[in-house]
């Protein structure tokens, strides 16, 4: 009887092969164009996206940035065309995955996103009532970092690759989307800790006649004059970590990627990431550059360290030698030992020139990582300081 029940179910999961999952829940790996499978994929994307922007709406208090709230209102219009764009796009990417018969409950589960957004308005959503909120999470921020900065890595990942067999799909990818996720999401909570810090405890610092000189500097002259003081500041922070044996634990998270792309960026030990971008802040703030340049020299920062890790080869000759580029970098993350310990800096290479860790070779490396091995999870190389480490290499 219990033979004859198994063979039973047994039969009706091959018959249904289609409908259930059969691989893992997150591919790896190119996937081909036309197939369906790619439709399935890029549906759940959109659908996923699209539900967050309808929440980000409907309840702006706590899934929005509030920095960002103001931006957003010449926008809506907009905003709202891309949404009603990206909810259809994704349904019919799904109803096509289905009758190819492929990923069947991925585009089932398309579906089923876009129809509770469209239950809670859709694109035309009523925009929440913005009241004080206790908490707020980065939703916006999540979707804004992935159509603005994933969207386009992606693309021009496929244009000029270092490697040109490395998927978008790459092994690793949604440990670091996880990473991806988390920084976002808790960036308003980044900002609140940030200027809690800086505010009690920075501001006696703070003299008002350097402050008065620097805020009414020509706007280039401080964005230039912030990236050289961050750049110095990070270096000693960079040079830090790879030089002290515990620091190094904390660092060796992020040198652990063994495929750089622009999602590599994210995979940070939450020991570096916060207060890294604490420290960086304390001279800017203390000198009293003006908050509008400050912000845009953010931007900019984010969208180079996304750049500096990106499977893009970008060679610009002479350019080269005053900032610091992709090639740069990717030798930094190499696991080749000629190369440990060099090109610490963000933006000017000749930083590393005057302190003698300025690493140049012809080509780009052929691996990157570190020898150590380290967890593949979140949580297991949060703890990965905190565990012996045998032997230190990177």
């Amino acid at each position: 009887m219990i033979k004859t029940t198994l063979s039973y179910f047994q039969n009706q999961t091959a018959a249904r092969g289609a409908l259930l999952p059969t691989g893992p829940l997150f591919p790896t790996g190119p996937v081909q164009i036309g197939c369906g499978k790619g439709s399935a994929y890029t549906s759940f994307a959109l659908a996923l996206l699209s539900l967050m922007s309808v929440l980000a709406i409907v309840f702006p208090n706590y899934l929005t940035i509030a920095e960002l709230r103001e931006a957003y209102g010449p926008w809506l219009s907009v905003i709202r065309g891309m949404l009603q764009g990206g909810m259809m796009g994704g349904a019919g990417l799904a109803l096509f995955a289905i009758s190819r018969g492929k990923q069947i409950w991925i585009a089932a589960s398309a579906l089923a996103l876009i129809t509770v957004a469209q239950v809670l308005g859709g694109a035309d959503a009523k925009v929440g009532e913005l009241t004080p909120a206790p908490f707020s999470v980065g939703v916006d921020w999540v979707v804004i970092g992935l159509l603005s900065v994933g969207a386009v890595f992606m693309a021009i990942e496929k244009l000029a690759p270092v490697r040109k067999d490395q998927p978008i799909l790459r092994d690793k990818w949604v440990l670091d989307m996880k990473y991806f996720f988390v920084y976002h999401l808790a960036l308003g909570a980044f900002l609140i800790g940030t200027n809690t810090v800086l505010n009690t405890f920075v501001s006696w610092m703070q003299i008002d006649s350097v402050a008065l000189a620097v805020s009414t500097m020509h706007p280039l002259l401080q964005f230039f004059a912030i990236m050289l003081i961050v750049d110095l500041t990070q270096y000693a922070i960079h040079r830090t970590y790879h030089s002290t044996s515990f620091l190094w634990r904390i660092h060796a998270v992020h040198h652990s990627s063994e495929h750089l792309d622009w999602l590599s960026s994210s995979r940070l030990h939450i020991l570096e990431t916060l207060p890294l971008r604490l420290f960086l802040l304390v001279p800017v703030f203390v000198l009293g550059f003006d908050p509008a340049v400050v912000n845009i020299y953010v931007v900019f920062a984010s969208f180079q360290a996304t750049l500096l890790h990106a499977n893009l080869k970008l060679e610009l000759g002479w350019f080269e030698h005053l900032f610091v580029v992709v090639r740069h970098h990717h030798w930094h993350h190499s696991n080749d030992a000629r190369a440990h310990n060099t090109n610490y800096a963000a933006h000017f290479p000749w930083i590393d020139r005057i302190f003698g860790t300025f690493y140049e070779a012809k080509g780009w490396p052929t691996e990157y990582g570190v020898s150590e091995k380290i967890p593949s999870t979140v949580l297991g190389q949060a703890a990965y300081p905190f565990t012996p480490v045998p032997n230190r290499q990177g």
